[in-house]
């Protein structure tokens, strides 16, 4: 008789004995970017996800964990892939909350990147100012100079 293929091969995982590394291999497809995409549920961030022992995890974070060894304190994981579903090891990397922050695609992001203001101005030296209630913001110097003169 013909083993037949468990379709949600993650739904054992509580009662497994099996090593969290064969578990996830058998609950992966890869792609050509090398991605090991989780075919589990994914919470909706697009995280995969698992119940082990009535604790939910996040799959990217246990095959960190099981392939390369503790995430350091402090520290969270980036998938350098850009692909959430992705729990290859060798796609994340330990990085602090800000830097992943920064890496990303959102609006602090974007305008960390930014070297000039909307009018060509040079967003460094002494044309850079720090504004906003915490100091965070970066500001053209000129352009706010010319606001308050109006």
């Amino acid at each position: 008789m013909k083993a037949r293929h468990d379709p949600k091969p993650w739904r054992h995982w509580a009662d497994s004995e099996l090593p969290i590394q064969s578990l996830i291999l058998g609950a992966i497809s890869t792609d050509a970017r090398g991605c090991w995409n989780w075919i589990g549920p994914r919470n909706p961030n697009g995280y995969g996800w698992v119940r082990i022992r009535g604790k939910i995890s996040l799959v990217h974070r246990l095959s960190y964990q099981n392939f390369v060894g503790d995430i350091p304190v402090g520290m969270v994981l980036d998938h350098l892939c850009r692909n959430r579903a992705c729990s290859n090891p060798s796609h994340l990397q330990a990085v602090s909350h800000k830097e992943n922050i920064l890496r990303g695609t959102g609006a602090a992001a974007a305008n960390s990147r930014k070297t000039h203001c909307k009018h060509g101005h040079a967003l460094s030296g002494v044309n850079l100012v720090m504004v906003g209630h915490s100091k965070s913001e970066r500001a053209c110097r000129t352009c706010k100079n010319a606001a308050s003169r109006s």
